[in-house]
């Protein structure tokens, strides 16, 4: 069953800060305590990893980067960057635990509730990476491009070598992921919002494969999470990412 709005006192403990205990096992999570400085004379690492709702970026983030990175000498384990990611975050603020824990209810506001919080840690996280020059893991929708673009300038300011990996899905598949894990998410797009969103997300891909804005990319196609392809690459395989977003976006429902 699912409801509009949490019950009052669920939405204040969603709505409040992290606590500072909750604050350091982000940060463990997160692997700021862990991951190294670089170098003075190695650039630091950023790779975005961007596609849809529901294509699979925090499996991509655990299993590593060894698609991207095969040199020897470059960092292809997760546990060699700082994974910005809500989604982890939010995993132990104890507002979204408890909103969680009745896996027969689920609330339909529970991310807007924990957006402004999880946002704040979110740039706190940032910010001391960055300071640090660690390594970074950026997985992001896409769905809001303004967004990628001024986290692409900071990291290119602070003198960064900035990656990308895409993972492309259809619009179906994003929905039917969406609406499977609806009760962990709390997001229940309208079908029209939902196409607009996918299709922003896709450009988003298509947008930072080329080389004047990251240095390697590599697209997968994931709609089958078993059958996953490469549809471009500027580290080996070559494809066309713009055909491959085409294809989907013919293979989609009616948008609207």
């Amino acid at each position: 069953m699912f409801v509009p709005h949490a019950p009052q006192h669920l939405a204040a403990e969603l709505a409040r800060p992290f606590t500072e205990d909750e604050k350091e096992s982000a940060r463990v999570l997160c692997r700021i305590p862990t991951v190294p400085s670089s170098p003075a004379d190695t650039k630091p690492k950023a790779v975005f990893v961007l596609g849809p709702s529901g294509a699979g970026k925090s499996t991509l983030c655990k299993k590593g980067l060894k698609v991207l990175f095969t040199k020897p000498d470059q960092p292809n384990r997760p546990e060699d960057y700082v994974e910005i990611d809500g989604d982890v975050l939010r995993l132990v603020h104890g507002g979204y635990q408890k909103a969680v824990a009745d896996p027969y209810v689920g609330y339909m506001d529970l991310m807007k509730l924990l957006g402004t919080s999880r946002k704040e840690l979110k740039s706190e996280f940032l910010k001391a990476a960055l300071k640090n020059r660690q390594n970074l893991l950026i997985p992001d929708t896409g769905m809001d491009e303004k967004k990628v673009a001024k986290m692409h300038a900071k990291l290119v300011a602070e003198g960064y070598e900035v990656h990308m990996i895409g993972l492309v899905i259809s619009h179906q598949e994003s929905c039917d992921r969406q609406l499977n894990r609806a009760h962990e998410t709390g997001r229940f797009p309208s079908k029209g919002l939902a196409y607009d969103m996918w299709e922003q997300a896709l450009l988003t891909v298509e947008k930072y494969a080329q080389p004047q804005l990251t240095t390697n990319a590599i697209v997968f196609d994931n709609t089958d999470f078993h059958n996953a392809f490469v549809v471009y690459s500027r580290t080996g395989t070559l494809g066309d990412v713009g055909n491959s977003i085409a294809q989907h976006q013919k293979l989609a429902n009616s948008p609207k």
